[in-house]
């Protein structure tokens, strides 16, 4: 099966109140039969089994309902549009918002490895003759941001066009809750909010994703998918009122929100944001660790200048000074929504083909890109915890473990700087968040799942709902991972006064190994031998402990495989050495009879 399908036959024709539909022999199907159906596409194409929530959300769509899907990052979201797409036998086109030109860019790179065609409308994109190809159907995606969706003359032509509503099957809003964040933006309540002011680029930046109601509410009815990592209840609510549905219009479907790889570390700054020179026990001199040897992370920071910032302390820890003026320097660089378009898509290729290994970056960088390289991500300051968890999201998204290093302040100004603070039987507000996160005493990896689910950060290791999930995660294998200073002592143990290299190091091992034989001679063992080797025991029992490894090192398989080979090479050895004697012989033998017979010649020609 290919991606984007060859015709079987004439596409139905549709009226402008009708949407177009799965044919009849799916959609008859019964929601066992149609799940079944679904899983056997997707194992088809995928050559894998499809996840029961995507499954699920195909359904739902199939049904040609709304769907909200909640799921980490990483989980498979954008498989969902695809799974639908391949329920089509003719060619169908499936519309996706998403907040990033370079998200888009990277979708149509993972579209082009699966065979689907498709294309991210960005103004270098966005003429006639892309249009006149997508209204006849030979883009399967079209990837596109709100301000195109909304105020391009070109695209709004024609997607009011019948050739486009008539191939129109999905439109998919990715990362939704932004939605929710550009609501808050255009209704001018995030004035003066730390949660926008604590991440700059996401205020001046996508804010047309609060004014999309009106374009969806202009279709044929098709569905509409919602995908999100973090959006709260008060998000969920804010979004369906904005975008004018009432909540029986929209199945919402939870998947897993914890991302069990990623181990997240708070640390209290002991400087100032502005200086970030906490960076500075984080990295080594370029002549301990090179840049081939870093650990590829992201440096996330609230504002732009920041970033200069954070590029400036890096190179002083690695006494590198001034290479953050190098452009394209080998060890780090920055990019932010000011950053030039050439520099950002130069910058992102070189990443990805690991040219450099720290990118000092803000929000603008991250929203759903697949970065699979990424081990560590460090967030400079308190923030919205939301947004944090897209940040850190970047890391481990090739299945390793990945690490969240969470540098905050443990004080902000007119902001709530202890647990005391907190009125703990109040709802907490956006900035109460931005402070929750900063000091609460429970796991942040089940508080950070919290606030997805119940809009809170909880202060109490005794909370409800807190408990609960803890428990749960338990339940389902989640290792917990609550205190840092607990957790280090028990990863590395207490130093130890000598290490085993003090007593036995790598120059005894190789005067052992020569004088095997005499510690080994014929017959029995020569601990004496072992003894004047070594230099004498350095504790009691140390030529026994020795004398047992050595023992059990000769009775191994691998020593005795060794021994094996040699003595299988020696008599290989043997054997070419008996032949090169045989041929020497053999030519030595018709030597002297080519000489008696020369000397028998000449003695008859004499006579």
């Amino acid at each position: 099966m290919n991606g984007q399908q060859d015709f079987i036959g004439p596409l139905e024709e549709t009226n402008s109140c009708k949407a177009l539909k799965l044919p009849k022999r799916v959609t008859g199907l019964n929601d066992e039969q149609l799940d079944q159906h679904i899983r056997s596409e997707a194992i088809k194409f995928y050559h894998d089994e499809p996840k029961e929530l995507q499954v699920q959300a195909v359904s739902t769509l199939a049904r040609g309902r709304k769907c909200f899907l909640r799921a980490g990052t990483g989980y498979g979201k954008t498989r969902i549009s695809e799974m639908y797409f391949n329920l089509f036998k003719t060619k169908v086109v499936v519309l996706v918002l998403n907040p990033l030109d370079s998200l888009g860019d990277d979708q149509v790179r993972e579209k082009k490895i699966v065979k689907i065609k498709s294309v991210n409308l960005n103004k270098m994109m966005l003429n006639r003759e892309v249009i006149q190809k997508i209204k006849s159907g030979y883009f399967g995606f079209v990837y596109l941001s709100p301000e195109v969706f909304l105020n391009n003359n070109l695209f709004t032509e024609m997607f009011f066009s019948h050739e486009f509503q008539k191939i129109l099957a999905l439109m998919v809003i990715d990362e939704a809750h932004m939605v929710y964040l550009w609501g808050l933006v255009t209704s001018k309540a995030a004035k003066g909010m730390a949660t926008f002011t604590r991440h700059e680029d996401r205020g001046p930046f996508r804010i047309a994703y609060g004014s999309i109601a009106t374009r969806l509410m202009a279709t044929n009815n098709i569905p509409v998918l919602m995908l999100s990592a973090t959006c709260r209840p008060i998000a969920v609510s804010s979004i369906i009122s904005n975008l004018r549905l009432q909540p029986s219009d929209i199945t919402m479907i939870d998947g897993e929100l914890t991302r069990p790889e990623i181990w997240i570390i708070r640390i209290p700054m002991k400087f100032t944001l502005k200086s970030c020179d906490d960076l500075l026990r984080i990295f080594a001199p370029q002549s301990k660790v090179p840049a081939e040897k870093a650990i590829p992370m992201l440096i996330y920071s609230s504002s732009r200048n920041l970033t200069f910032q954070v590029m400036k302390v890096v190179n002083e820890a690695r006494h590198t000074k001034k290479h953050e003026y190098d452009p394209l320097d080998g060890f780090i660089r920055r990019y932010h929504s000011v950053t030039g378009e050439e520099d950002k898509a130069d910058n992102m290729k070189d990443y990805m083909e690991s040219k450099f290994p720290v990118m000092s970056a803000t929000m603008a960088l991250g929203l759903g890109q697949n970065l699979k390289r990424v081990r560590c991500v460090i967030h400079m300051g308190r923030g919205d915890p939301a947004s944090i968890v897209q940040m850190i999201g970047r890391c481990g998204r090739d299945g390793s473990t990945g690490l969240a290093l969470l540098f905050m302040e443990p004080v902000r100004q007119k902001g709530k700087n202890s647990v005391e603070d907190f009125d703990l039987g109040a709802n907490q507000g956006e900035d109460d968040r931005v402070d929750a996160m900063a000091v609460s005493p429970v796991c942040l990896r089940v508080a950070i799942n919290m606030d997805n689910k119940h809009g809170y950060i909880p202060l109490e290791a005794d909370d409800r709902n807190y408990v609960a999930e803890r428990s749960r995660e338990v339940k389902v294998g989640f290792t917990p991972l609550e205190d840092f200073k607990s957790f280090m002592p028990e990863l590395l143990a207490p130093d130890a006064e000598f290490v085993p290299a003090d007593f036995f190091g790598p120059l005894d091992a190789v005067e052992l190994v020569a004088s095997f034989d005499q510690i080994f001679p014929v017959e029995g063992f020569d601990t004496r031998h072992l003894q004047d080797v070594i230099g004498g025991p350095w504790f009691p029992g140390q030529l026994g402990w020795l004398t047992g490894s050595i023992m059990d090192w000769i009775a191994s398989d691998y020593y005795q495989d060794i021994l094996e080979k040699n003595e299988i090479a020696a008599r290989e050895e043997i054997r070419r050495a008996a032949e090169v004697r045989e041929q020497a012989y053999e030519i030595l033998e018709e030597a002297t009879a080519r000489a008696a017979k020369r000397r028998s010649n000449k003695k008859r020609e004499s006579e």
